[in-house]
């Protein structure tokens, strides 16, 4: 036995594991070393694609600014990602040089599921994390293990009788891709699962239409009563050692709850609402799910997730309304079908960045210009059915139900290029909103063609990115003279001040420019500010303080936001100063002395006198 798997066996949950599953831990397991104050994964950044289990040295859990946990030698750690299928729901740091062995996401999901033991112990692991949580008032998350099962969706159960035969009970798991289904026996339940059937039943030799589901069910069955908490299920799945529990109401289950569902919700649930979105036939279902969008970022306000964590959230949920719009759109078309194109995402949409004001930012690529009708067709259906499910037009006529956002690839360089090589004002208005595109849908590689040409012929434009800088300075921060924060003096929004134009777009502009001018293609922000800090385009400090500076507005403004749907008042960018406690006023005002650098740098670097 080598040295890996020997310490993995010396460690729950490896230890738990058979020995035949050594090879394949031998083969697929490796060693990474991080180095004091690195970061292994960063809190909403991506999926990810790896267990890590610490060899030595340790690791600390932050989220946001709140330090979660501290990890030691044979600690695990980014299960809940694997599981869930959703980006890492914190940030990890090194604190102590570390060796981590890494095992692949494919390897850790079939261990989770082929082994009981194995898998029990990370469900109790998240119950620890949530019990932490319940019982802490400082967390922020207070509410995952206080909320009633009644708002924690599980599986519709297929419920079977006593003498329905196995062949009957297979079929109807078939059906719907289930992997088990409930008995009911005299006013009870009992459980048949795909392994009672390959261990009772076809291991056995036994005739499956002359098996009943009474014969070879488990019983009695632990359930759980819907207006328990999410806590309380946790508890009885960990305690039971059972990786279903049904969901009753008033003695009947409608529900059952699996440990997958469990961890999922730990994520706050995201994932079902995905699936959902994905499974959606027809509009109807789609505008009956829209809805939740809201809810969940307004709840993930709430529980203080970060502002990057909530916008790549918003940008998923979006990416797959989208998608499955487009799929139902196509196939009403009643012509043939239609050629190669791609939907971009726009703006702050394409940033991931969009606020809880969502509308559609939506272009159009296709590869020939000869089918024109078609594409008309499929795009003011496809608008039509967005507005159906409840995104609002875009004020901008930002649709591809208007022909200038749906063009041929070679149409889009022309006018990609026109852009680039006359600056003027509309231009870079249109610039700011196109640029930051990202494919959502389609041929991507569409997209991939058209940024080759953008980044080419920006270097050879001598105006395009100064005129570009000049639109980033040409908002300043709203302080007076007396460093007091400048209110809006009439109106509708008298006593606020606009947190996009004067805070956000300013970053967001400054920050596009530098990342154009070194051809960098992620159109995040926050990216955008640690790769140009990788490559020398930033100094480190300044990344840091903009990175900081922009999550910090970005917060403001969804808390903003988040209040007013809960007050049932449209959402908008404005804030009241008088409404932040003294120490947000305070930073607030050292974020616009950032925004001032920012722009005095790029004012600078571009010699931008000499355009003013």
């Amino acid at each position: 036995m080598n040295e890996l798997i020997a310490f993995l066996r010396r460690n729950p949950p490896f230890d738990m594991l058979p020995p035949e599953v050594d090879s394949l831990l031998a083969q697929q397991a490796s060693r990474s070393r991080y180095s004091l104050g690195e970061v292994v994964f960063r809190e909403g950044e991506s999926v990810l694609d790896r267990l890590y289990v610490i060899e030595s040295g340790a690791v600390v859990l932050t989220r946001g600014r709140r330090e979660l946990m501290r990890l030691r030698s044979g600690d695990a750690f980014g299960y809940v990602s694997l599981v869930s299928d959703l980006a890492a729901s914190a940030t990890a740091v090194v604190i102590d040089d570390v060796t981590l062995i890494e095992l692949p996401k494919p390897v850790f999901l079939e261990l989770f599921e082929r082994h009981e033991q194995f898998a029990r112990f990370f469900t109790r692991g998240i119950a620890h994390r949530v019990h932490l949580r319940s019982t802490s008032p400082s967390t922020g998350d207070e509410g995952v293990g206080m909320v009633s099962l009644r708002e924690v969706p599980g599986k519709k159960p297929i419920i079977v009788s006593a003498g329905e035969t196995i062949v009957s009970a297979s079929r109807r798991m078939a059906e719907r891709n289930a992997t088990f289904v409930l008995v009911e026996i005299d006013g009870t339940y009992g459980i048949v699962t795909e392994r009672d059937i390959i261990k009772k039943v076809i291991a056995e030799e036994r005739n499956p239409a002359e098996v009943t589901a009474l014969d070879i069910a488990t019983r009695p069955l632990v359930t759980i009563d819907e207006n328990a908490l999410f806590f309380d299920a946790v508890l009885t799945m960990a305690s039971h050692a059972i990786r279903k529990l049904p969901v009753s109401r008033g003695g009947t289950v409608v529900s059952v709850l699996e440990e997958s569902d469990i961890i999922a919700y730990e994520s706050k649930n995201a994932i079902f609402l995905l699936k959902e979105v994905d499974r959606a036939k027809t509009i109807e279902d789609l505008a009956g799910l829209f809805g939740r969008l809201k809810e969940g970022v307004v709840d993930l306000v709430a529980r203080g997730a970060h502002a990057e964590q909530i916008g790549r959230y918003i940008a998923e949920l979006n990416d797959r309304f989208v998608s499955r719009t487009a799929d139902i759109t196509k196939s009403d078309l009643p012509d043939r079908p239609i050629g190669p194109f791609v939907l971009l995402a726009l703006g702050s949409e394409g940033r991931r960045e969009q606020s809880l004001t969502t509308d559609q930012d939506i272009a159009l690529i296709v590869r020939k210009s000869d089918e024109t009708d078609q594409i008309e067709r499929f795009s003011r259906s496809f608008t039509e059915n967005l507005l159906r499910i409840g995104y609002p037009p875009c004020p901008g006529d930002v649709m591809i139900s208007n022909a200038f956002w749906r063009r041929d690839l070679a149409s889009w360089v022309s006018q990609a290029t026109s852009w680039i090589e006359t600056p003027k004002p509309q231009n870079v208005l249109n610039i700011a909103i196109f640029f930051d595109f990202r494919p959502v849908y389609g041929d991507a590689s569409l997209a991939d063609e058209l940024w080759e040409v953008i980044v080419k012929t920006i270097r050879r434009s001598k105006l395009f990115l100064p005129y570009l800088a000049l639109e980033a300075v040409r908002f300043k921060p709203p302080v007076g003279f007396f460093k007091n924060i400048i209110v809006e003096k009439g109106g509708a929004q008298e006593g606020k001040f606009d947190i996009k134009k004067g805070g956000i777009y300013p970053i967001v502009q400054g920050i596009r420019v530098l990342a154009l001018d070194r051809g960098l293609r992620d159109s995040s922000t926050f990216v955008r500010i640690r790769e140009l800090a990788r490559i020398g385009a930033l100094a480190r400090s300044s990344a840091v303080n903009l990175e900081e500076s922009y999550a910090f507005l970005m917060d403001l403004r969804f808390r903003n936001q988040a209040e007013q749907i809960r007050k049932g008042v449209p959402a908008d960018n404005y804030i009241n100063p008088n409404m932040l406690g003294k120490v947000e006023r305070h930073t607030l005002m050292e974020v616009f002395s950032v925004i001032k650098e920012l722009q005095e740098a790029l004012f600078e670097k571009y010699s931008l006198k000499a355009f003013s």
